[in-house]
């Protein structure tokens, strides 16, 4: 493989790499959002239970 193929590998590889990385930190941020509101529940239910 030549230099300048390895080059637009890489480039392409990049490339799909900033398309897809969008993606992933939002699903990354619904995973936090997530693990937030199912702690919020079971506290809400924990109160709930004593009162």
């Amino acid at each position: 493989m030549e230099k300048s193929e390895i080059i637009e590998r890489v480039n392409k590889i990049y490339s799909y790499a900033q398309l897809i990385e969008p993606i992933m930190i939002e699903r990354f941020e619904l995973k936090i959002l997530r693990g937030l509101i199912s702690t919020l529940k079971k506290e809400i239910e924990a109160e709930n239970d004593t009162n």
